[in-house]
């Protein structure tokens, strides 16, 4: 299968603990992306109970892996908009 769910407890964030989906799908990125041949890892979904997210996903796995990305091969120089170098936002300069 090209697309896996990934179900994880997540016990950092804001409101207490929540069951996190994401999908990975493993075909990866486009050859005219930067992260050409890594997996696509999307957010799916927060859920207060394992129940919950099992209903919405119910292929999602906590034995399935998510997807790592690397950008160790990005060059390290910002390629950041020009806006982000100026004082505020509104400087179009």
């Amino acid at each position: 299968m090209d697309i896996t769910f990934s179900l994880f407890l997540d016990r950092d964030h804001y409101g207490g603990p929540s069951w996190i989906v994401k999908s990975t799908d493993w075909a990866g990125y486009p050859k005219h992306s930067v992260l050409a041949g890594q997996p696509i890892v999307s957010f799916k979904g927060a859920f207060e109970t394992k129940e919950e997210a099992l209903e919405k996903f119910p292929l999602a796995s906590e034995d399935n892996g998510v997807g790592q990305n690397y950008y160790d091969h990005l060059p390290d120089e910002d390629d950041y908009s020009t806006r982000s170098r100026h004082d505020t936002w509104e400087d179009g300069e």
